[in-house]
C-alpha cells in the first residue's frame, strides 16, 4: 500500500485502470476456457454414447447366438476412429465376451463392473446396455482417449495468454494516453 500513498495520481490511475482491465480479462479468460473444457468433454460423450449405441445395437444377435468372431469382427470395426482406446462386449453377467484393444494405444484400463459414464484424467469411459426385446442380455463399454482434446485446451490455453498479455499491454498505452485528460489539469 506504500506504492499507492507516495504515486503520483498518474501512476495511481494506470494501476487502477490496469489492475480492472486485468481482472476483467482474467475472469473473462477463466470463463472461456471452462466453457470449453466443458462442451469438449460433452462432445465426446456424445460421441462415444453415439458409436457405443450404434455397435450394441449390432451386437445383439452376436450375443444371443454366442458368436465370439462375429463380436469380435465387430469391434474391430473400431479401428478406424484414433480416438477410441479400447472397448468390450460384456454378457448378462458381466463377463467378457469380446474385447478390442488399439494398438498404439497404452492406456487401455476399463474401470470397475457397473459403472456409469465416466471421465477418467486421461479418458472417457461409456457403458450401454445391449438390448433384445426390452431385456438386458449385455453391455458395450468402451473408452476414449482425451489427448487430443487435452493438445486443443493447452492451444486455446496459449492462446486466451498470448490475447491476455497483448490487450494487457494496449491497455497500458491506452491508459497511459488517457490519464493525462485527468492528470494534466491537475498538475497544472
Amino acid at each position: 500500500m506504500n506504492f499507492f500513498q507516495n504515486a503520483s495520481i498518474k501512476h495511481k490511475l494506470e494501476a487502477i485502470i490496469l489492475t480492472t482491465a486485468a481482472t476483467v480479462l482474467l475472469v473473462s479468460v477463466s470463463l472461456y476456457i471452462f466453457i470449453e473444457v466443458r462442451s469438449a468433454k460433452s462432445n465426446v460423450i456424445v460421441q462415444l454414447e453415439g458409436i457405443a449405441n450404434l455397435l450394441s445395437a449390432n451386437s445383439t444377435a452376436v450375443l444371443s447366438f454366442r458368436d465370439r468372431e462375429a463380436a469380435v469382427g465387430i469391434l474391430s470395426t473400431l479401428s478406424i476412429r484414433k480416438d477410441i482406446i479400447s472397448a468390450r462386449i460384456l454378457d448378462v453377467d458381466g463377463g467378457i465376451f469380446a474385447s478390442y484393444y488399439a494398438p498404439d494405444k497404452k492406456l487401455s484400463a476399463f474401470p470397475e463392473k457397473g459403472a456409469e459414464d465416466k471421465i477418467l484424467p486421461l479418458s472417457i469411459f461409456v457403458s450401454v446396455p445391449i438390448l433384445l426385446d426390452e431385456n438386458r442380455i449385455g453391455t458395450f463399454e468402451v473408452v476414449g482417449d482425451l489427448s487430443a482434446i487435452r493438445q486443443s485446451l493447452y492451444q486455446k490455453i496459449w492462446i486466451a495468454l498470448g490475447i491476455f498479455i497483448l490487450s494487457m499491454i494496449l491497455a497500458f498505452i491506452i491508459s497511459n494516453r488517457l490519464q493525462s485528460v485527468i492528470s494534466g489539469p491537475v498538475k497544472n
